[in-house]
């Protein structure tokens, strides 16, 4: 860990966000993977400044089990809207209000 390794990390971490906000999406993304490219964008620079250092697997392990819980409240979600449309019948407004998607 150099002040160097630090410096270009912060700079890849910079330039992806700012390349993903204006990438030209040919399909508009899932919230789930907009987390995931932004989540990525942040630890390649983390990545950069901790390379050969042990501790990187244990702060890699803090994004891949908050993304999976992430996951795992949007597959539960889905089973709770699919069960609301089946009692209610189709016509059940469920959409996601953060997302308007079902």
């Amino acid at each position: 860990m150099n002040p160097t390794s630090f410096a270009f990390g912060l700079v890849v971490t910079a330039l992806s966000l700012i390349a993903l906000h204006w990438f030209p999406y040919y399909r508009r993304l899932h919230v789930i993977g907009n987390y995931i490219l932004g989540v990525l964008a942040i630890f390649a620079g983390v990545t950069i400044w901790l390379w050969g250092n042990p501790i990187l697997l244990h702060v890699w392990a803090f994004p891949v089990i908050g993304g999976a819980s992430v996951v795992l409240c949007y597959l539960i979600d889905c089973v709770l809207n699919l069960r609301v449309k089946a009692v209610l019948g189709e016509s059940a407004h469920t959409k996601d209000p953060r997302t308007n998607r079902d």
